[in-house]
């Protein structure tokens, strides 16, 4: 009943020849993008058969998952929904606010991706054309539900006071030095950035983290 009513798009595709996913239960519709680690463990949570026990997923009896990247989402989302697709993950967040790029060179440094001069970086928040795309879609088809996440950006935080960040000035990355409160770190209210703001969506966020990491008993 549920064969390609349950989607997923995420930084890839699904590894299909894994064993919980026999019988040809995943269905990558980018065909040239490739296998993605969090795509794969992701499908899995949702539908791994349980092969191994400590791998079974919450829809395990699912009989096909349909897999996209997450690139160009919306178009593909609403033609998805238009076949009747009933709820989709997107477990994928925006670069907001403060980023550590651990592969920058010559060293990985904090970067301010906000405004330059701005407190706060405006996308937190803010109600864009692809929020305003995930609604239209979900109100054109009232049985779909994307469930997205709130994203990882209030645990970056930036740099201590008295570190160095970059942000741009001018389109060049440029030096600065942390002051206390010049720069809002993120790690409070206000911290949904994009398409996590859109209304007719299910955005999930985590309040804290496991305190000694997963594990099985």
């Amino acid at each position: 009943f549920l064969k390609d009513k349950i989607g997923e798009w995420d930084g890839g595709s699904v590894y299909v020849s894994h064993q919980e996913f026999a019988n040809n239960r995943i269905l990558n519709k980018n065909t040239t993008t490739t296998v993605s680690q969090h795509a794969t463990h992701v499908a899995g949570t949702i539908m791994a058969a349980g092969v191994n026990p400590n791998a079974k997923g919450m829809a395990f009896g699912l009989q096909r998952l349909v897999s996209y990247d997450f690139n160009g989402d919306s178009p593909e989302m609403a033609t998805e929904a238009n076949l009747g697709m009933l709820i989709s993950n997107h477990s994928y967040g925006y670069i907001a606010g403060w980023y550590y790029n651990s592969g920058a060179t010559p060293a990985a440094r904090w970067e301010w991706m906000g405004t330059n001069g701005e407190y706060e970086d405006y996308k937190f928040g803010l109600y864009d054309i692809t929020a305003r795309n995930y609604d239209v879609i979900c109100y054109n088809a009232p049985f779909y539900l994307p469930v997205k996440s709130a994203g990882n950006n209030r645990g970056e935080t930036g740099p201590a006071v008295g570190q160095t960040y970059f942000r741009q000035v001018g389109g060049t990355w440029t030096e600065f030095t942390r002051t206390n409160g010049d720069i809002y770190s993120n790690d409070s209210y206000d911290c949904l950035s994009l398409t996590s703001n859109a209304k007719n969506i299910l955005t999930v966020g985590a309040i804290s983290g496991i305190p000694n990491g997963p594990f099985t008993s």
